[in-house]
């Protein structure tokens, strides 16, 4: 019995000592709408962030991706020149990758990369482009490998990361078996279910373009909102682990709006008709809400289960847990007013971009708290991000990344537009302090090494055998 027991502590130390695949990084924000459920609640206190501008990184393009943070508080976004950086926490560019021209460009504005990214345990940043790949890159920078996609500058799905490694991502299209042309009779648009070394689990297919980033619930139950193939009809679908279709829900118009999943299990989500549907998660109807135009932005969820979405009649939506209005703040207008979602502080504090080019900190009674208005033409289609500092990111139509904190940072007019003025000079820490992935490696062999060789010496003095 004693060696089955030694045996079995070995093998479990083993396992527990291997280095993390790709589980979501235990970050502030390590994916869009800051977790697997979408309810854009943070653990960060955000109470002390007064809308000072700490810094402003300029990119080549356009943003509309939003942010992510790695552990090490690396801001990670793309922009629609195909141009994908990483962004380090005092504001300076770390490293810049280009991945290759869009090719729908022929057919539509090219917007390149508007997919956000998620970051796993062991660094790896996994994202899509309009150069109709699904990218895997290493922290470096280095492209660790792709899986082939298609993505239209409709689409613009992001990936998410389930507990247990496997990685979901959306296509607008899928191809003949065995080559990468189009297959125009084949189904259009899968949920992809990948393996960390980018080698397909399932796939779920749609009939239809999957322009959205799904959620996954406590048990393992994946979400998606789509649409019904030749009809202005949305479905909201729920997939089993195993990538079959447990239930679908049909909505009254077409779904860009990522669902988001509620502490109770209740989905919420948009429709371009002005809905936000609340769902039972048996598929069943609990209520819903009416806007005034089409809803695309993510619902986010707060402490007290308020529910906050923008839409695209200008408005701003408090929402109580039983679908009726709290408050409404309006927003100047602009085409598609609000499209981006909301982030909340711990302390309650809700944090919005728009499409007239305010970006907005509201209390959770609806006042202001604070707001910037851009000092050129400007808009915010981007989601914000909270960093571990309380730190605000959030890029604009202006190709520009904005980073909001307290009176202690920045106080100068505006910023500037490369991002290096911000004057808090940051704690260099000793490399000698962190360690790399070369040395925990060489940590776990250590150890595997002395057990193995604890258990040999047990076994020679006849205690086992």
């Amino acid at each position: 019995m004693m060696k089955y027991a030694v045996y079995s502590l070995v093998l479990t130390l083993f396992f527990t000592l291997l280095p993390v695949g790709a589980q979501l990084a235990d970050s502030s924000w390590p994916m869009i709408h800051g977790g697997t459920q979408h309810g854009g609640l943070s653990t960060i206190d955000t109470s002390h962030v007064d809308g000072t501008i700490k810094w402003i990184f300029k990119t080549s393009k356009r943003i509309e991706a939003s942010p992510a943070i790695d552990e090490n508080g690396v801001i990670y976004i793309g922009n629609h020149d195909n141009n994908f950086y990483a962004i380090n926490p005092d504001g300076t560019e770390k490293w810049k990758i280009n991945v290759g021209e869009p090719e729908y460009a022929k057919i539509g504005d090219p917007k390149g990369i508007l997919s956000t990214p998620a970051i796993s345990q062991d660094g790896t940043i996994y994202f899509s482009s309009l150069s109709d790949y699904f990218f895997a890159l290493n922290p470096d920078g280095t492209e660790k490998w792709r899986f082939r996609l298609a993505i239209t500058s409709d689409t613009w799905t992001s990936p998410l990361i389930d507990p247990d490694g496997t990685i979901y991502i959306g296509s607008a299209m899928s191809f003949k078996s065995g080559d990468l042309e189009y297959d125009p009779k084949g189904p259009k648009g899968k949920l992809f279910a990948l393996n960390p070394d980018g080698t397909e689990k399932w796939s779920f297919s749609t009939n239809s373009n999957v322009a959205t980033c799904p959620a996954i619930d406590k048990n393992g139950i994946i979400y998606l909102g789509n649409y019904v193939p030749m009809t202005d009809l949305g479905r909201l679908y729920a997939i089993n682990p195993d990538g079959t279709e447990k239930w679908h829900f049909d909505t009254d118009q077409l779904i860009e709006s990522s669902p988001t999943i509620g502490p109770d299990g209740i989905i919420y989500v948009g429709t371009l008709s002005g809905k936000v549907y609340a769902v039972n998660s048996d598929g069943t109807e609990k209520w819903h809400f009416q806007t005034g135009d089409g809803v695309s932005s993510i619902p986010a969820i707060g402490k007290d289960g308020t529910i906050y979405v923008g839409s695209w009649d200008a408005y701003f939506y408090a929402i109580n847990p039983d679908g009726t209005e709290k408050w409404n703040y309006k927003t100047p207008d602009a085409f598609e007013a609000i499209i981006a979602s909301a982030a909340i502080g711990e302390e309650g504090t809700i944090y919005i971009g728009a499409g007239s080019g305010i970006f907005y900190a509201f209390n959770p009674d609806g006042t202001i708290k604070w707001e910037y208005e851009a000092p050129t033409v400007d808009g915010f289609a981007s989601s914000p991000a909270i960093g571990a500092d309380g730190t605000i990111y959030v890029g604009s139509q202006s190709g520009r990344l904005f980073a909001f904190s307290g009176p202690s940072e920045y106080t100068g007019p505006g910023g500037g537009p490369d991002g290096t003025q911000n004057n808090v000079e940051p704690p260099t820490p000793n490399p000698a302090d962190i360690p790399d992935g070369e040395s925990v490696f060489i940590y776990i062999i250590v150890i595997i090494v002395i057990l193995i060789a604890a258990v040999a010496a047990i076994a020679l003095k006849g205690k086992i055998f």
